[in-house]
């Protein structure tokens, strides 16, 4: 059985390598859309693919970020209370990214 340490790697090794491909397609598409208006956006957004694709990695980038500020504040905060009010606000930040992100990309998918 995987120790927390290797669960832990392997989360943060997973979620890398799932936003690397879904960074450069973010990136490509984006580029390719400069010009496009804002109901051609919408249009492209709407497409269930991109919407699962922009879903995904809204919810990898503010997990890979919270496991590797996680870290930092593991590695470089000494004091336990200020480590765990530090652990708290970085897991509160992380999630609230991921729900505004997510909820933006359903409500233009399926409300706009």
């Amino acid at each position: 059985m995987a120790s927390a340490a290797t669960k832990h790697f392997i989360r943060q090794r997973f979620t890398a390598m799932v936003q690397v491909p879904l960074t450069v397609w973010l990136v490509i598409s984006v580029i390719t859309m400069i010009g496009a208006t804002r109901v051609e956006m919408l249009e492209w957004v709407s497409t269930w693919w991109v919407a699962a694709l922009l879903v995904t990695w809204f919810l990898s980038v503010p997990l890979h970020m919270s496991i590797g500020i996680g870290d930092i504040i593991d590695d470089y905060i000494h004091k336990k209370g200020s480590r765990s009010a530090l652990s708290l606000l970085n897991s509160i930040y992380a999630l609230a990214i991921g729900v505004v992100g997510v909820f933006a990309v359903i409500a233009i998918a399926f409300i706009a």
